[in-house]
């Protein structure tokens, strides 16, 4: 039932929706589809399941009707011109609220709007308390102009699903923007001649602080690295320009200091694919690899303290031991309780150093440096 279709009913949502900017072309349209049809009323309507949306009118002041009580509800069933010349003749008017009372109508000739998507979306209708016809040369031009309001309304749904998707687009452009300049890495872009396209406010910050020059767009970056690692950054470059995506540490010497640098290189491609260039970043893990070397100092230092206690440890155990051996070879002791609880005791003794000493060697063996 063409009432409750899905597809129809979301194209008219759309519509319904819609921000109209041709206002004044398409209530042009309704006068002049009552003038040439010769009928007090007509209008431009919009209709979903419930009701029937009236978005341009002449000749009458309404604006909202159920979709049961509408005349061009069977205009969107036959999805054609539908001509009814004397309402009270039609038994699908009988009972009609707008043909058995006022305004009385008695004429009605609707054209579907059909949409890009072939969906019915609503009506161009004309009305009138008169019964009457209309000529081929009217049903033709009031055809006409049923097309000229769906063009109209499809090129007002255009600009806005455009202007959408233009705002939409700046949005994410202005996110990643503020991504890009609020980074503390660098990041720069460069052409396949390595000529720099753009880079972001931290990359102009450390040449600055560094070289004392302002960079601009269109500089060579060669003259910019270091010399110790220009021909590897050159060779990472050609890597990268060929498809290979490039992870490497470097410590390079400025004049503010060593920095241990965490680069990467990547293809740059356009919309179509095409690469035209190279995406450098490069992070600076200097505190960060700072910061991992004091704890590796740490935790050797703790290991060490570790294995001076377990030391100790062992020499006192050993000293026991050698005691509780001289006592167990008195043959006079061997049946007493007290030195068969020492014994016991010193066994118990060697067996935890032996966990410890085991201890000591699966946290060497673990450690992560």
């Amino acid at each position: 039932m063409i009432r409750y279709d899905a597809e129809r009913l979301a194209d008219v949502g759309r519509f319904l929706n819609l921000n109209i900017s041709k206002e004044k072309e398409l209530q042009e349209i309704v006068d002049f589809a009552a003038e040439i049809c010769g009928s007090q009323i007509a209008m431009v309507t919009l209709m979903d399941g419930e009701q029937q949306y009236v978005k341009f009118i002449k000749g009458a002041s309404i604006d909202l009707v159920d979709y049961e009580d509408t005349l061009c509800q069977y205009t969107l069933d036959q999805n054609d011109l539908l001509i009814i010349e004397d309402t009270i003749k039609d038994s699908r008017l009988v009972e009609n609220p707008f043909v058995k009372a006022g305004p009385y109508l008695r004429f009605y000739a609707g054209v579907p709007l059909v949409s890009e998507k072939g969906n019915s979306i609503g009506t161009l209708g004309v009305f009138d308390v008169e019964s009457h016809s209309l000529s081929e040369l009217q049903q033709t031009m009031l055809t006409s102009l049923s097309e000229q309001v769906t063009r109209l309304l499809e090129f007002d749904l255009t600009l806005q699903i455009l202007k959408e998707q233009y705002e939409e687009s700046t949005e994410k452009a202005s996110i990643l923007l503020t991504y890009f300049q609020s980074s503390s890495s660098c990041h720069l872009l460069m052409d396949k001649n390595l000529q720099l396209i753009t880079y972001n406010q931290a990359l102009a910050d450390f040449m600055f602080a560094n070289y004392q020059t302002q960079i601009t767009e269109g500089i060579n970056l060669v003259d910019y690295i270091q010399p110790s690692f220009r021909d590897e950054f050159i060779d990472y470059f050609n890597k990268a320009l060929a498809g290979e995506f490039i992870t490497i540490e470097r410590h390079l010497t400025y004049a503010q200091g060593t920095v241990c640098w965490s680069m990467s290189y990547e293809q740059a491609l356009d919309t179509s694919g095409e690469c035209f260039g190279v995406s450098f970043n490069a992070t600076d893990i200097t505190r960060s690899i700072s910061n991992q070397t004091h704890l590796n100092q740490q935790v050797d230092a703790i290991s060490k303290i570790n294995a001076i206690q377990a030391d100790e440890l062992t020499v006192h155990i050993d000293q026991i031991c050698q005691e509780a051996k001289k006592i167990s070879g008195l043959t006079k002791t061997l049946h007493i309780d007290e030195f068969l609880l020492l014994q016991l005791a010193v066994d118990e003794l060697l067996e935890k150093n032996e966990k410890i000493i085991q201890k000591k060697i699966n946290e060497s063996a673990t450690k992560i440096f």
